[in-house]
């Protein structure tokens, strides 16, 4: 695993391109202090990426040697969950920058993230189904409020292997670049989303992520409260009055 900022973008590569990325209990706990790093209140947003010619091949079905081996469902009560429940809990924008494949709980990890953008070189498989077994880290989550329920359920179902542009068609990415520009492109759309305060970016993933398993009513209560938290950041004033100087610089003069 590597990290490195660019400027209040922490980018974070899995790095295990022999393995095109396939994640470890290891892996997972480098994932984990990754998280850590980002907690830091200078990283506003975060991108995630790959090494070589995979994003993330999924789970490691062949460990190596010296690597303990647990039950598929411990090293998810005990790895994955955990894991996946912190990135949440930092409630900062994560673009996933996928540069190759992304399989079974790579995909899940691709989609754990607020936005994806793909290389012309991503594939993307769910590979559950295929080996029988049922969808984690989070996939069965998150597919569903990406793609829709009955999208989501055909796709993984039948383990169809969708190439960049098929998943641009779908919606499960929001661009195609070319290599190159991938992790350029993704630190600036996470900067781009980052570019309020802190308070607004996490209470509005919080408002949207809770949207889907709430009624009118909740959901009404929960924006007044988050609206409070909002309102109470000590950088919204500065913010507030840049906004009105813009408009005030564009408005029109209609004197006399």
């Amino acid at each position: 695993m590597r990290t490195e900022r660019r400027g209040e973008v922490l980018v974070v590569t899995l790095d295990r391109p022999d393995r095109l990325n396939a994640l470890s209990p290891l892996m997972v706990q480098q994932l984990d202090a990754a998280w850590d790093e980002a907690a830091d209140p200078a990283v506003r947003a975060m991108v995630l990426t790959g090494a070589g010619r995979g994003f993330c091949a999924g789970a490691d079905l062949a460990p190596d040697p010296d690597e303990v081996t647990l039950p598929v469902t411990t090293v998810l009560r005990r790895c994955y969950n955990p894991m996946l429940l912190r990135l949440d809990a930092l409630g900062k924008p994560l673009v996933a920058a996928v540069n190759g494949a992304a399989a079974g709980a790579g995909l899940g990890l691709a989609c754990a993230a607020d936005v994806r953008i793909a290389a012309t070189t991503a594939t993307f498989v769910p590979a559950f189904a295929q080996i029988g077994v049922a969808p984690d880290m989070g996939a069965s989550y998150h597919l569903p409020r990406i793609l829709g329920y009955e999208r989501a359920l055909v796709w993984v179902l039948r383990g169809e292997r969708w190439s960049a542009d098929r998943a641009l068609a779908e919606g499960l990415v929001r661009a195609v670049v070319e290599p190159d520009d991938l992790v350029p492109e993704a630190v600036a759309l996470a900067q781009s989303l980052a570019a309020t305060t802190p308070t607004a970016v996490r209470v509005t993933r919080a408002l949207f992520r809770a949207a889907a398993s709430a009624s009118l009513a909740e959901h009404l209560d929960r924006e007044d409260r988050l609206q409070a938290e909002a309102l109470a950041d000590p950088l919204r004033a500065q913010l507030r009055a840049a906004t009105v100087a813009r408009v005030t610089e564009r408005r029109p003069d209609t004197a006399g």
